[in-house]
């Protein structure tokens, strides 16, 4: 297929329930078999028929809303009527649960066109928004994207999701029902990057007597984050254990704009030398009649 060949599907780490031969399906080969065994162990996809999973089917828009709102559980009964006409009662809760969380939209105010071929923009636009890959947008190769989809595409290729060894994505091709569950199983199985931990600060040595108001903290902290990225972040530190007055090494620590985590750095005091007595001086003698100032 054109697609699979412009835009190569990265390999997925999920473990999948259930093995190929357990699916009743007759059409799904190893480049599918992983994510069309887990998502339909799962409930989140079915067949066209009770043999075929209609791999290599063009997926409608009405049969992605469905497939979405199955694989984030959204409460498909209770959500707000989005407006459309042209959706019936098979696929309304899942069109009018995505279009309340901002996931999916119409073609116009009234019409969502259901049956229409979903393009692999679309898909970008729709798992992006679904599973929050935005924060993830990475510069791709591909040269077919446009403003509208480009930071979508570029978010599924910094996330994983997809990547490729040519130039061209397909933006405007028609998805197939197995690149689309391959495409979704990959976005379900995307790790959130997460804060880990801070990069240790050096000590901060002060002389003992510093007001506290001098002691120089660091106003922003590094961040590492789970993929190894690094990132400047503020910090607010808790100097209310510090006493300047004595010496000592005082833990602080602070809290993190934007993380969960914790930063501390050690003040060190130190000591100022004091003064304890006064070497004994000899004896001055001067002739008498010597001028006061000439006494050394």
């Amino acid at each position: 297929m054109a697609t699979a060949a412009t835009a190569t599907l990265v390999a997925t780490a999920v473990t999948p329930a259930f093995a190929a031969e357990n699916l009743p399906f007759n059409d799904v080969n190893k480049n599918y078999e992983k994510a069309v065994s887990e998502l339909y162990s799962k409930g989140i996809v079915k067949g066209v028929s009770k043999t075929e999973f209609g791999t290599y089917k063009t997926l409608k828009r009405g049969d992605a809303a469905v497939i979405i709102a199955r694989a984030l559980n959204l409460d498909t009964k209770n959500a707000p009527d989005a407006g459309f006409k042209d959706v019936n009662s098979s696929i309304k809760g899942a069109v009018n649960a995505l279009v309340a969380k901002g996931i999916i939209s119409g073609v116009s105010k009234d019409k969502f066109n259901p049956d229409a071929p979903l393009t692999r923009g679309q898909m970008a636009k729709i798992l992006v928004n679904a599973f929050d890959l935005s924060k993830y947008a990475k510069k791709t190769p591909f040269t077919d994207l446009n403003s509208t989809f480009k930071p979508y595409v570029e978010a599924l290729y910094g996330a994983g999701v997809t990547s490729g060894k040519g130039t061209t994505y397909g933006t405007n091709e028609n998805i197939t029902r197995g690149d689309f569950a391959n495409l979704l199983y990959k976005a379900m199985g995307v790790k959130p990057v997460v804060a880990e931990s801070i990069k240790p600060i050096d000590d901060i040595t002060v002389d003992e007597g510093t007001k506290l108001e001098d002691v120089k903290l660091p106003e922003k902290v590094t961040v590492v984050y789970s993929d190894k990225s690094e990132k400047e972040a503020s910090v607010k530190w808790d100097t209310s254990k510090v006493d300047t007055s004595k010496p000592g090494t005082y833990k602080v620590e602070g809290t993190v704009d934007g993380t969960n985590l914790t930063a501390s750095v050690n003040v060190v005091v130190k000591e100022v030398a004091k003064a304890e007595s006064i070497k004994p001086i000899d004896d001055i003698t001067v002739d008498e009649g010597t001028k006061l100032e000439d006494v050394k």
